[in-house]
């Protein structure tokens, strides 16, 4: 919706995870959601309230026993994921992201990522077939 914006300083993103808990599909509506990891350092929200109130638009809120995500008050939208295992990271959802300094196709953002991976493949819904891409399967969370 606009209401709020962050910041990742790094040039590229090096790894994407593609989700497919119950969770990431029920607040995506989608069949997955897909991660990027950030060190803290390196993420900043740039805008985060209403200028005319002051209010928060954007809450940590806490959605599993093991993570929270930012969710935009205003279109709840999730923005972003943080797990307590990794106090040092942020994942902000890919589709937030739009750097038009990223490629345009699937191959030429091949050629800079170090790892892309689909992850909680236990709960990819029966109507969904996986493309045969030899992309590394993890059953559960990693």
């Amino acid at each position: 919706c606009g209401a709020s914006r962050y910041e990742i300083a790094v040039t590229r993103p090096a790894q994407l995870q593609h989700c497919y808990c119950h969770l990431c599909r029920e607040l995506s509506g989608g069949p997955f959601m897909t991660w990027i990891p950030v060190h803290k350092c390196d993420f900043a929200w740039k805008k985060q309230s209403s200028s005319v109130t002051d209010d928060a638009i954007v809450r940590l809120v806490r959605t599993t026993p093991f993570g929270s995500r930012h969710i935009c008050s205003r279109c709840r939208g999730v923005l972003t994921i943080v797990y307590d295992s990794q106090p040092g990271l942020v994942w902000p959802c890919a589709g937030g992201i739009d750097d038009v300094s990223l490629p345009n196709s699937s191959e030429e953002m091949g050629t800079f990522l170090k790892r892309v991976c689909h992850i909680c493949c236990r709960h990819v819904p029966p109507w969904l077939h996986l493309p045969d891409d030899g992309m590394e399967r993890i059953a559960d969370a990693c």
